[in-house]
């Protein structure tokens, strides 16, 4: 699973059958094309959209993937109950998969600054997610299995989500020649009893888990997700004091504050 998501670099025996596949391929196309020339023609002749301006490459992310994820390995991984195995023997590999399935692997930055179509800083674009929903991905699923794991797996999403959104707001602010922001500017003071943090976000940061575009289905999904798992704690008479302590201690973003004000008002 980690060699799929691009986690870990594949046995020395899978890169030598693909590239005795690629070998055969490019053969038997030689073959085709040997057999009838046009063929060849036909490929020169083949659309391609003009290039794009590209901005800076980004590097790789502590929990992202090397590279691009397999579309349908991300498919089948994203499919609710499709890692319920693995969440259950290996919780902590299912956690670093599904974060290499929502984020993105290292690519070109978007030069104009307003991120690419349908999709958010630094996240994988998931068009089967869309509208987002607490059904959707494998959250809720991780939480009712293994709730330490997929608390922290989502927090740790939003997070890089939210972190994200404050660099882009950063880039923005400094080309227009202003003052460079602080984590203060594009944020929020929460003081618990024994220590403050600084919560990143404004108004549509904290209105993610009800957001329904393709912008962030994979994080609006994990706040739903979250926000259904806590109510269903509460129906079953659990406590969810020690679940609340966690998220206010290791959240960075407004985002989370939106589930725990629905959650407060329950």
């Amino acid at each position: 699973a980690l060699e799929l998501c691009r986690r870990r670099e594949e046995s020395p025996d899978v890169q030598a059958r693909v590239a005795a596949d690629k070998q055969e391929q490019k053969r038997a196309f030689a073959e085709a094309v040997a057999r009838n020339p046009k063929l060849l023609e036909q490929r020169r002749k083949v659309w391609t959209a003009p290039p794009s301006p590209r901005g800076e490459r980004t590097g790789l992310w502590p929990d992202g993937p090397a590279r691009r994820v397999d579309r349908a390995f991300h498919r089948v991984c994203m499919t609710p109950r499709a890692m319920d195995r693995l969440i259950e023997t290996q919780p902590e590999v299912a956690q670093e998969v599904v974060l290499a399935l929502c984020i993105a692997p290292p690519r070109h930055e978007d030069p104009v600054g307003v991120g690419r179509i349908l999709e958010s800083p630094g996240l994988q674009s998931w068009h089967e997610g869309f509208p987002p929903m607490w059904v959707r991905g494998p959250f809720l699923r991780f939480l009712q299995l293994k709730p330490q794991q997929g608390l922290d797996l989502i927090v740790r999403l939003v997070n890089f989500a939210t972190e994200r959104w404050a660099e882009a707001a950063r880039r923005r602010h400094n080309r227009d020649g202003e003052a460079p922001l602080s984590d203060t500017n594009l944020g929020a003071t929460v003081d618990l009893a024994d220590e403050s943090f600084t919560w990143l976000g404004n108004g549509n940061v904290y209105g993610w888990s009800r957001q329904a575009t393709m912008a962030a289905c994979t994080v609006a999904s994990a706040l739903m997700a979250l926000e259904k798992w806590l109510y269903d704690q509460l129906d079953q008479n659990e406590d969810i004091g020690r679940w609340l302590d966690a998220i206010l201690r290791q959240s960075r973003s407004q985002a989370l504050a939106g589930p725990l004000v629905a959650v407060g008002k329950k």
